[in-house]
């Protein structure tokens, strides 16, 4: 896998997040958001394209702030899902991309690109999964149980972070 390849999943990825929030927001009664959505993944686009490095964290953070602004105007929250995790793989794919263009040369690069992007690819897919659970299967926790999973789920988190650094060096 080449760094256009790269880059192609990048697009493929910011296109899946527009196109779902957009969808999220035409068949609701605010209609406007789907040019302001378009116009954010292009400007995302081209500022990948012009190496503005601070372009991806301005755009995950906006898709990220319209997808919260759906799920309090009650929009239908699979497609929000999707477009959050589709935005976040983009937000990836477009830092692994800067990191690989700082770097200079790198030495088994395309063996690199095609593990992290297998290794995205992966993780998307469980956060869908998982996720999509979520939303339909309803269970109650006390202030006790929901913080001891938050605070389990978060150590989780730092283990799984901690394997895949370990595993990229």
């Amino acid at each position: 896998m080449t760094r256009n390849a790269l880059i192609t999943s990048f697009r493929f990825c910011l296109a899946c997040a527009a196109s779902t929030l957009a969808v999220s927001y035409a068949f609701s009664p605010w209609p406007i958001g789907v040019g302001l959505i378009f116009g954010l993944g292009l400007v995302w686009e081209i500022g990948q394209q012009r190496r503005w490095d601070w372009i991806a964290h301005l755009g995950l953070t906006a898709f990220l702030g319209l997808a919260a602004l759906g799920i309090w105007l009650r929009l239908p929250s699979a497609w929000l899902v999707f477009a959050v995790v589709a935005a976040l793989s983009s937000w990836d794919l477009s830092q692994f991309t800067q990191r690989l263009r700082n770097a200079g040369h790198v030495i088994h690069e395309q063996d690199l690109i095609r593990a992290h992007v297998r290794r995205a690819f992966i993780v998307a897919m469980i956060s869908l999964i998982l996720c999509e659970v979520a939303l339909v299967i309803e269970i109650e926790f006390s202030f006790a149980w929901a913080l001891a999973l938050g605070l389990l789920a978060a150590f989780g988190l730092s283990r799984m972070i901690a394997f895949l650094r370990r595993e990229s060096d």
